[in-house]
């Protein structure tokens, strides 16, 4: 059961304009109205919260340890995990890589 005095769900409770919502192994996403993302976590090991210059994204989605997003004019956006991307264990062709 979540505490409600955890900074982690303080973050989730003070989001607004909300459209939709993604989660990873320890990480939300939210995509707002005015098209920027919001992110929380137990903690940032990955890099997967950091989205907040993520701008025009009209589509969100979370995994174990990273973010992506897609941008309104059809290029994806990822704040994966650095490692995982540079071995080539995954491949995104049209990403930009953060």
């Amino acid at each position: 059961k979540m505490r409600k005095d955890s900074e982690f769900y303080q973050s989730i409770m003070n989001w607004r304009d909300i459209i939709a919502i993604s989660g990873g192994y320890s990480h939300l996403i939210g995509l707002r109205r005015d098209n920027s993302v919001v992110a929380a976590s137990i903690n940032n090991t990955y890099g997967q919260c950091d989205v907040d210059d993520w701008k025009n994204i009209v589509a969100i989605a979370a995994g174990v340890h990273h973010s992506v997003g897609l941008r309104a004019d059809r290029q994806g956006i990822t704040d994966m995990d650095n490692a995982m991307y540079l071995a080539g264990m995954i491949s995104l062709p049209s990403a930009v890589h953060r």
